[in-house]
Parts: C-alpha cells; structure tokens; sequence
C-alpha cells in the first residue's frame, strides 16, 4: 500500500496495467491507420495527380520521355505505398502478438494493408512494362 494524499492505492493495481496496455494498443491502432491512409493517398495520388499523358505514343522521343516519366513518377510512389503497406502490417503484426483483447481487430486490420501491397506491387510490375517491345 502506497499513501499519497491521503489516499491509499495498491501500488500493484491491475488499473495501471490497463491503462498502459490501452496506450500500446491505442498507439499501435494510430500507427497502423496512419500508415494504411498514407498507402492509400499514394495510390489516389498516382490516378489524381499523375494522369498518363495523352496523346503520347513510344514511338517518338518526346512521347518515349513523358511515358517514361509517367512510368518512374508512378512506381516511385508505388514503392512508398508498399513501404507504407509494409509498415502498417508489422504494425498489425505486433499488434495481434501484444494487444490480448483486440487481435481480431489487428488481424482484420491486415486485410487492406495486404491488398493494398500488392496492388503496390502490381503498379510497379506494370510500370516497368511501358514501351516494351
């Protein structure tokens, strides 16, 4: 028993162990919905704000250098929405290994991180495949 105040508290109270594992929990829920909104602006980045360009073909030099541009504007930011991706789902990962009553939460949480680094990785196998012959 600790006196402080007046009061006496259990210095061995389950409340203070509570209170620290909702932290870690919290935490690690903040961190794994930061880094799947990141992921998921990246992707809504690369269709708003990185349109193909038109009337561009591989056949000239400057149609060649603005699909290419495209093409590298497009898998870098595929590479850090799978960095992203990656990120959140061992996030998730130690989430579901620490966080006792909320592994279902954490696992289901593991569901669009996964789709969204494959898709990562989808756009960057296609990004490569511009102007192949």
């Amino acid at each position: 028993m600790i006196k402080r105040g007046g009061l006496a508290t259990c210095a061995d109270s389950s409340y203070a162990r509570d209170v620290a594992d909702w932290t870690t929990t919290g935490i690690l829920a903040v961190l794994a919905t930061a880094f799947a909104a990141l992921a998921l602006a990246l992707f809504a980045s690369m269709w708003l704000f990185n349109p193909y360009p038109e009337g561009a073909t591989c056949y000239t030099a400057q149609g060649y250098a603005s699909i290419k541009d495209h093409a590298n504007a497009n898998a870098t930011l595929a590479m850090f929405a799978l960095l992203c991706a990656a990120v959140g789902g061992l996030t998730c990962v130690v989430g579901i290994t620490s966080a006792a009553g909320h592994r279902l939460a954490f696992a289901l949480g593991l569901v669009p991180l996964f789709v969204m680094g494959w898709l990562a990785v989808v756009v960057l196998i296609v990004s490569g495949l511009n102007c192949q012959n």
